[in-house]
């Protein structure tokens, strides 16, 4: 059995949460956006300061479990506003974490809006 699933059998495992939330109690710029508004998934690449800065947050309350902040980094959203070649988003948002985590779920949502 995985160390995952033994904690789970052992206690509750506490997520992170409203990342969009915390994204944007940073005021990134467009600029930081790089011109693509609102597609946070890029910030993992032109901002990883503000995504470190939550990610530390989270674990700094208590979270077990951080999730990548590539929730919309599927070609159908990242299409959506003009990346039509998703950027390393998974492979940069791990590497953003260091060996802060024991647990590293990546996020992604649904592709349609």
């Amino acid at each position: 059995m995985s160390d995952f699933l033994q904690t789970v059998r052992e206690r509750v495992v506490i997520y992170d949460g409203a990342m969009g939330t915390n994204i944007q109690l940073h005021n990134p710029t467009l600029e930081d956006y790089w011109g693509k508004e609102n597609c946070s998934e890029v910030l993992v690449l032109s901002r990883p300061d503000i995504i470190k800065d939550i990610h530390a947050s989270f674990l700094q309350v208590g979270c077990d479990v951080v999730e990548t902040n590539t929730f919309g980094g599927t070609r159908v959203v990242l299409g959506e506003f003009g990346l039509q070649e998703p950027p390393v988003l998974p492979e940069a948002s791990a590497r953003n974490f260091g060996n802060m985590l024991m647990y590293l779920p990546m996020m992604v949502g649904s592709s349609a809006n």
